[in-house]
């Protein structure tokens, strides 16, 4: 922007010598091209070269990819005039016909994002005068029944009038104190009034149904699901229904009570895109600590995260059998190191966090197929853009939905359920605004300042940005509220919480203000409500209406399987399973599994267990898993059997033999120790008895005798034959 005031700044920009003046990059406002383009091309190719260079490009297309733009403020953008260029441009190239501009100042709520009501109210009429302008108020709406649409006017009505006296009451003080100028004064007075001139509609929904209105305050928790399952039994579905919020604070007190009244009535689901983020659930920052403490066990804040979810002191010192297993976990990939840590810290029992530990084995699942299996990696693709991802499922007409108001505009559901109906209406306490200071002394030549807004700007040079923010805010939360009440058709449910003082605070306070006088109490005097129309079933649905989705069908997880992804095949199949006919019991599969819970086991129920668990992770069938227990339950009951799984001073499971007379080692199933005396034994699953298996118990023998034991004893242990074979060396 060479035009602007801030590169007319030259004291600025004079860098001495002969270079002399340079420039600044950026826009500040866009303009209309003047003059020749000859006589522009070098100076506009040098700038771009320039702009480059200080990106430390070479390229248009490095440019692009490293350049970043950055907005220094809202304000200046706007006050640049970047849409009368627009709007000039548009009004050129029609001039035989009209330029039509649609909007609507009271769903103006992205102020935040360098939106700015003030263009469409009088920025266009301004730019293009007023005798070129004309402005049509449409007034009809064809989305809400009667009762909706007029408590809408009436509320909306009530409450700009409450809040537009209460800030010119403020804006008179500040001027008779002298605290802000003439000009801030006029054009602040009256802003919101002003903003909502024409906001009453005409209801043109064509219905013997009036609609539903419910304000309430209350305490400790809001009725959300009193509100759902009234809907719900007067004939609503679950796809209905939409709940509001403002904060993703608010958005995840809301989910914990959906969440929690699913596990009594799993017939609905909750679709949401914000309030569930999988980064801010204490399961999902417990397993990330321990991985991080895995990689460095200095880290303070990690130990501190871990410890707090264990119940421990934040400093409290990681237990010696925990720092081996952190050890342990450093060396395994992340798939592995989750399923480590699920099952050390039964996390798969946390049923109210079940949902949270699958998101986040599925971003580890997703991660590991796609990049380096490293826990390092990992974490760094966690911080990045992993923590911040949301649950959410497939919208379908069991699927309630969970929205910002922000994302809800333009959106319509029959029964809309706003929670927390008290965002606050004043800016946030020590939020930067870019302000300029009154016309007083030297400050005033220089421009804009970054200054935390509170109350001591009040009563600074610059006060009037300081009223200037107060009363905009006030639009962006009137706004808030226009959004929200206005997204019903049928029904529409607002509660309001009340603080320790038992006072209502922010929006929730004008709201509550504008309906207070017709507030009844319930039969118990434990609520204060108003309502307004009749409580109905909802409109009938019309032919073409049809929903095309697919109901879901919902599965309530109580626990989360894992399964012991570390455990690998030995060696080939054939370490199981010979070139044989394979008994009915146990095809391939269910041998490798009854291996690994069987090399896990201590005694009987520890087998069972396994089976169970193995059943859960649908690794064997009923059919399969009722089978095997019925063996298990044959073979403990041997005497010898009993003894195998006994007390024994060591045991040892698929230990490794180094083997000096051949290469490589040898593995035996289960080689149990007591003295100078080893038994050893292997579990075999096929329905013959081979040479070999004697072969290979006869080669465990002989390399135990080897390593000292004195009395050592060889089995196979036939399990799906039922028979325990003894081998002599």
């Amino acid at each position: 922007g060479e035009g602007s005031n801030r590169a007319r700044n030259w004291q600025r920009y004079d860098l001495g010598g002969k270079a002399k003046l340079s420039f600044e990059e950026g826009v500040d406002s866009y303009v209309t091209y003047a003059g020749s383009l000859h006589d522009n091309v070098a100076k506009s190719l040098y700038k771009v070269k320039s702009t480059m260079c200080n990106c430390g490009v070479t390229n248009i297309p490095d440019l692009q990819k490293n350049a970043k733009i950055t907005l220094v403020s809202a304000t200046s953008i706007v006050e640049g005039g970047y849409h009368d260029v627009m709007l000039k441009n548009a009004m050129s190239q029609s001039e035989d016909t009209s330029v039509l501009i649609v909007g609507d100042v009271k769903q103006s709520i992205y102020r935040w994002r360098g939106g700015d009501w003030r263009i469409l109210q009088q920025g266009v009429s301004d730019t293009l005068g007023h005798e070129d302008t004309h402005t049509e108020i449409m007034d009809d709406n064809y989305r809400s029944h009667k009762q909706v649409v007029e408590f809408n006017n009436m509320v909306i009505g009530e409450v700009v009038d409450a809040d537009n006296a209460l800030l010119n009451a403020k804006l008179d003080e500040a001027l008779s104190e002298n605290r802000i100028s003439q000009e801030a004064h006029e054009e602040l007075t009256d802003t919101i009034k002003r903003a909502y001139t024409g906001h009453a509609q005409t209801p043109r929904v064509k219905s013997p149904k009036e609609g539903y209105i419910r304000v309430e305050t209350f305490n400790e928790e809001p009725p959300i699901v009193e509100c759902i399952e009234s809907a719900i039994a007067r004939g609503y579905s679950y796809n209905d229904i939409m709940v509001l919020y403002r904060s993703n604070s608010d958005g995840a007190r809301a989910a914990k009570i959906l969440l929690d009244y699913k596990r009594q009535n799993n017939e609905f689901n909750i679709m949401t895109q914000d309030s569930l983020v999988v980064g801010s659930a204490a399961i999902s920052n417990f397993v990330i600590a321990v991985m991080r403490l895995s990689q460095d066990g200095r880290d303070s804040i990690s130990r501190a995260i871990m410890n707090d979810y264990l119940g421990r002191e934040y400093d409290c010192e990681i237990p010696e059998e925990e720092q081996r297993i952190l050890t342990h976990i450093s060396q395994l990939t992340p798939e592995q190191a989750f399923e480590c840590i699920v099952t050390t810290y039964k996390l798969n029992k946390r049923t109210d966090e079940i949902a949270y530990l699958q998101a986040i084995h599925e971003q580890i699942v997703t991660f590991c197929a796609s990049k380096v299996a490293d826990i390092q990696l990992f974490l760094k693709m966690w911080d990045e853009k992993g923590s911040a991802k949301n649950l959410s499922v497939e919208k379908s007409d069991s699927t309630i939905e969970l929205m910002t108001i922000h994302k809800a505009k333009g959106l319509e559901k029959k029964v809309v359920i706003i929670p927390y109906c008290s965002w606050q209406l004043d800016p946030i306490i020590n939020n930067t605004v870019w302000a300029t200071p009154e016309q007083r002394g030297e400050l005033s030549e220089i421009g804009q300042f970054p200054v935390n807004y509170n109350g001591k700007m009040e009563q600074s040079i610059y006060a009037d940005e300081y009223f200037r923010e107060k009363i905009y805010s006030h639009v962006d939360a009137v706004n808030m509220l226009y959004v929200a009440l206005t997204r019903a058709k049928e029904e529409l449910y607002a509660f309001i919480p009340r603080n320790k003082k038992g006072q209502t605070t922010g929006i929730g306070t004008l709201l509550w203000g504008a309906v207070d006088a017709k507030a009844v109490k319930s039969e118990d005097g434990s609520r204060t409500y108003v309502e307004f129309g009749v409580i109905d079933g909802p409109e009938p649905k019309k032919e073409n209406e049809k929903s095309d989705e697919k109901p879901i069908v919902n599965v309530l997880m109580h626990d989360y399987p894992t399964t012991n992804i570390e455990a690998k095949p030995r060696i080939s199949s054939q370490r199981y399973f010979e070139d044989t006919k394979i008994a009915s019991l146990a095809p391939r599969n269910v041998g490798i599994i009854m291996h690994e819970i069987l090399n896990k086991a201590d005694n009987a129920d520890d087998v069972i267990s396994g089976i169970e668990e193995a059943k859960k992770q649908g690794r064997l069938s009923d059919e399969q898993a009722a089978e095997m227990e019925a063996v298990i339950k044959r073979e403990f009951a041997r005497e010898q059997v009993a003894e195998w799984f006994s007390e024994w001073d060591e045991v040892r499971r698929e230990n490794d033999i180094l083997c000096t007379c051949a290469a490589g080692t040898r593995r035996p199933d289960r080689v149990m120790i007591r003295g100078d005396k080893a038994v050893v034994v292997d579990y075999k699953f096929g329905e013959e008895k081979l040479s070999s298996h004697r072969k290979q118990i006869k080669n465990y023998i002989k390399l135990l005798h080897e390593m000292g034991y004195n009395s050592v004893e060889g089995y196979a242990w036939y399990l799906s034959l039922g028979e325990i074979v003894r081998i002599e060396n």
